[in-house]
C-alpha cells in the first residue's frame, strides 16, 4: 500500500480496523527501500516524557522515567543525541521546551533515528498514529518499554477509560512497534500471550526482551529538597524506637493497602505500638480507604499518610524503616522490593510469581491476607531480630546504570560504561 494512502487511514482513524499483521506488512512494503540519511547530523534518540513533563507525580513509573532518562543524558550512547520528546492530546510530537528556549518545534526524523517510549503515554500515543506512522516510513525505529498490562489482563481493578486507553495503546504496538522492552519476564508472558490472542502476533514478529529495572537513587539537588519536610521529620523523630513497616505505592485496590491496615488494627486492639508509613499518591477506587486513613485514631501516632513525599524523603523513609511490605496482588515489577533490598530492609511481600521473580529468597512472604493471619505474620517479622550481615547478604544485580545499559543494548546501541548512582 502507498505510504500516502497508509498515512490516510490513520488519520481517518481507519488503519485500526485492519489487523495488526495485515498493518505490519503494508508498513513493510511502504516504507523506503534505500534510507538516506545527512551524515552531518548525529542520530536521534528521541524520549517520549510526555507524562512526566507536564506533571510529576512521583510514581514508580516516573521514578522510572526519572532514572533511566538521567543516565541516558549523563551517558548518552556513542553516535546519538538523546532529546526529549512530549506530546498532547491535541498538539503532535514535539521536541521538549525548556525554560528560556525559543518555540517548541515538530519532532522530525531521519532514518536511523530511534523512537524509545520510555513513559506511559496510552493516552496520548494513539491519538498520534499517523506521526509515529510517519516516522516509521520515513526509516525510523519504534521501541516501547512495556511496565505491564493489569488494565487488560486486571481490567476490574481500574477505570474503564484508562482499560479503553490501554487497549488503543497495546493495539498501536501491535501495528508499529519494532521491539517491546519488559521490566519482568512476568510482563514479557502476559504481553506474548496479549500478542497472540489479539493480534495473531508471534515473538519472531516483534522481539520482546526483559529489561530489569534498578533499585538505587542518583542525586539530583534541583529535584531533590535540601531538607525533609516538618511533617517528615516529626514522624520519623516519633516512630523512634518503634517497630515499623513501610508501604510505598499509589493507594489504589490490587495494592491491598486495606487489609495491611486491618492486620495493624489488630495489632493495635493488643496495644502494640507497631506502626504503619504509607507513602503514595492518592488514586482510583479508594475513596473510603483515604477517608479511614485521614480519620483513624491512630493517624499520627502509630498510622501515617504522606502522600507527596520527594525521593530524597522516600530515601529517609527507606533508610529508617524496620522492613518494607509489598502486598500488591499484581503488579509488572514492584519497584519498592528492589529499592527495600537495596536499602538493606526485610521485605514482606505477597507470594505472586513476579514478586518471587525479583526478590527471591530476599523476602518473607504470605498468601493469608486475612486480618488475624496477617497481624501474626506482621508481629513476627517485624519483631525478630535479624543478622548482623542481613543488610549485605543481598547484591542488587541492577542498578539504574545497568539498567540503562541493558536498554541501550536492546536497541543496539553502544553500551554506556556503568556508573554507579551517587545515592541521595
Amino acid at each position: 500500500m502507498p505510504r500516502t494512502a497508509l498515512i490516510l487511514l490513520a488519520r481517518t482513524g481507519l488503519l485500526r480496523l485492519a489487523s495488526a499483521a495485515r498493518v505490519r506488512q503494508w508498513v513493510a512494503n511502504g516504507g523506503a527501500s534505500s534510507p538516506v540519511r545527512q551524515q552531518a547530523e548525529p542520530r536521534q534518540l528521541l524520549v517520549d516524557v510526555s507524562v512526566i513533563h507536564q506533571h510529576d507525580a512521583g510514581t514508580g513509573i516516573q521514578r522510572v522515567v526519572r532514572s533511566v532518562l538521567h543516565h541516558l543524558q549523563t551517558h548518552p550512547p556513542d553516535g546519538f543525541t538523546v532529546r526529549c520528546v512530549v506530546a498532547q492530546s491535541k498538539r503532535p510530537y514535539h521536541y521538549a521546551q525548556k525554560p528560556g528556549q525559543p518555540g517548541a518545534q515538530k519532532v522530525k526524523v531521519q532514518p536511523g533515528d530511534v523512537f524509545l517510549g520510555l513513559d506511559l503515554a496510552a493516552h496520548l500515543l494513539p491519538r498520534h498514529l499517523s506521526q509515529v506512522l510517519e516516522w516509521k516510513l520515513a526509516g525510523a525505529s519504534l521501541h516501547f518499554v512495556v511496565y505491564d498490562m493489569l488494565p487488560l489482563t486486571h481490567a476490574a481493578q481500574f477505570k474503564a477509560a484508562r482499560t479503553r486507553h490501554f487497549q488503543r495503546w497495546a493495539q498501536l504496538l501491535a501495528m508499529v512497534a519494532d521491539s517491546l522492552l519488559c521490566i519482568s519476564h512476568s510482563v514479557q508472558v502476559d504481553l506474548q500471550h496479549w500478542l497472540s490472542q489479539n493480534a495473531g502476533l508471534t515473538p519472531v514478529q516483534i522481539p520482546t526482551r526483559v529489561i530489569p529495572l534498578g533499585g538505587d537513587f542518583y542525586k539530583d539537588t534541583q529535584a531533590a529538597p535540601s531538607s525533609p519536610s516538618p511533617e517528615v521529620v516529626q514522624a520519623l523523630s516519633q516512630l523512634q524506637g518503634k517497630h515499623w513497616a513501610l508501604m510505598v505505592g499509589t493507594l489504589e485496590p490490587r495494592k491491598c493497602h486495606a487489609q495491611v491496615l486491618d492486620a495493624f488494627e489488630q495489632l493495635w486492639h493488643q496495644e502494640s505500638q507497631a506502626a504503619l508509613v504509607l507513602v503514595g499518591r492518592p488514586g482510583w477506587f479508594t475513596e473510603q480507604l483515604q477517608q479511614r486513613i485521614i480519620q483513624h485514631p491512630q493517624l499520627n501516632r502509630n498510622l501515617y499518610w504522606f502522600n507527596s513525599a520527594s525521593d530524597a524523603e522516600l530515601v529517609l523513609f527507606y533508610e529508617q524503616t524496620t522492613g518494607v511490605v509489598v502486598a500488591s496482588l499484581a503488579e509488572g515489577y514492584g519497584l519498592p522490593l528492589s529499592e527495600a533490598l537495596v536499602h538493606g530492609k526485610p521485605l514482606l511481600a505477597r507470594d505472586i510469581p513476579v514478586f518471587r521473580e525479583v526478590a527471591g529468597e530476599h523476602a518473607k512472604y504470605f498468601t493469608d491476607d486475612g486480618p488475624a493471619a496477617l497481624s501474626q505474620t506482621l508481629h513476627g517479622w517485624l519483631t525478630t531480630p535479624r543478622p548482623a550481615d542481613a543488610a549485605t547478604n543481598f547484591q542488587p544485580t541492577h542498578t539504574w546504570a545497568h539498567a540503562t545499559q541493558s536498554i541501550l543494548q536492546a536497541l543496539g546501541m553502544a553500551a554506556i560504561t556503568p556508573a554507579e548512582c551517587e545515592c541521595v
